[in-house]
């Protein structure tokens, strides 16, 4: 389950210890929507905040897709000249792309080999910022052929502390402390925290 992080570098990603909490109704609705698209092997458009977790929804999506065994790949469109020839290929924040930017990316997916599927994450505005005309819409129909509308955590109550815990757990083992006690006015805190 480890995949390459980022082009030809040797950074990995372990998918197996990161999880992704859906004990909310939101999140699970999600996470359906997430798992059907796995099996479907097109472009998807992962919408929603930044800090919700795109990113790591995405990389849940490509390993409960049945290429997950090809490599995982963020693209910088403005640096990355080259295309994976296979795998799952994630290029963030699209709706934040220049217009010359985005008239490249547009030509250069039309090329892609079938063996490379693209992941866009955008805001929840990407719509907006289409009709608006900042955001080709060809680019954005290429990209959007699944989309998925992944909640804030303020919607996600329930997922929080699940989160958190997971966080320190995988914190107290890395730097071989035992794991804190959160003191349940911490944990109030949490859940009443604007997010």
């Amino acid at each position: 389950r480890l995949a390459p992080l980022r082009g030809d570098t040797q950074s990995y990603i372990d998918h197996s210890s990161r999880p992704f909490f859906a004990n909310s109704k939101s999140a699970s609705i999600f996470m359906e929507a997430l798992t059907n698209a796995a099996d479907v092997n097109s472009n998807v458009m992962i919408e929603g905040e930044l800090g919700a977790g795109r990113l790591h929804a995405a990389q849940v999506l490509h390993v409960k897709s049945p290429n997950k065994k090809l490599p995982f790949t963020i693209r910088d469109v403005a640096r990355d000249s080259t295309w994976p020839k296979a795998g799952t290929v994630v290029l963030p924040n699209i709706d934040s792309l220049p217009h010359d930017l985005q008239s490249k990316l547009a030509r250069e997916l039309t090329t892609l080999p079938e063996e490379v599927r693209v992941i866009a994450t955008a805001s929840p505005r990407v719509v907006k910022a289409v009709n608006e005309g900042e955001l080709l819409a060809s680019l954005y129909y290429q990209l959007a052929v699944v989309v998925l509308n992944l909640p804030p955590l303020r919607d996600r109550a329930e997922d929080i502390i699940p989160i958190l815990d997971h966080a320190i757990t995988s914190l107290s083992k890395r730097y071989r402390r035992p794991k804190p006690k959160l003191p349940e006015t911490m944990v109030k805190q949490f859940h009443q925290h604007s997010w």
